[in-house]
């Protein structure tokens, strides 16, 4: 019995060896999956930036399309931002989703007034740099509903 007892006590903790390496394993993969979906942004260049969408908490207003200045402030600002997870919620009602178009494809961008992130399986990350200004965002995004340039929300370079 003694000797059988040491070979289940020697493969229980060679299992929870096994189990806790394949966590680790599993945690590093998933975090290097959230970096590479998003260094793809930032592995383009800011002027590769071909739209942008802004869309307010629970407004029935978006914002479509922006001069390239203020794509390219919008997309730094998202590019540059460093994050950390947090178990803190989003404030719903003061969120911007905002949508980049880059060589055809779509990233999205979910952060409300206190810097929470919502990311697109829903874990959410407090940024903790400065690169964040969300008065700019709101700023551009109410500038949309009255400036010339917009007719519906939808930007023309032509006005």
């Amino acid at each position: 019995m003694n000797n059988n007892l040491r070979k289940i006590v020697l493969l229980a903790v060679i299992a929870v060896v096994v189990l806790a390496g394949a966590g680790i394993i599993l945690l590093n993969v998933r975090a290097k999956t959230e970096n590479q979906s998003k260094n793809v942004s930032k592995d383009n260049q800011l002027t590769d930036v071909k739209d942008v969408a802004i869309y307010y908490g629970y407004s029935s207003w978006a914002m479509f399309g922006a001069d390239d200045e203020t794509k390219k402030l919008l997309y730094n600002m998202y590019q540059t931002s460093e994050m950390e997870p947090t178990g803190l919620d989003i404030n719903v009602e003061s969120q911007f989703t905002i949508s980049f178009t880059l060589d055809g494809e779509q990233i999205r961008w979910i952060v409300d007034k206190n810097g929470i992130v919502l990311d697109e399986e829903g874990h959410r990350h407090q940024i903790t740099n400065d690169s964040f200004n969300y008065e700019t965002i709101k700023s551009i995004y109410k500038n949309s509903k009255t400036d010339s340039c917009y007719k519906d929300g939808i930007y023309d370079s032509a006005n």
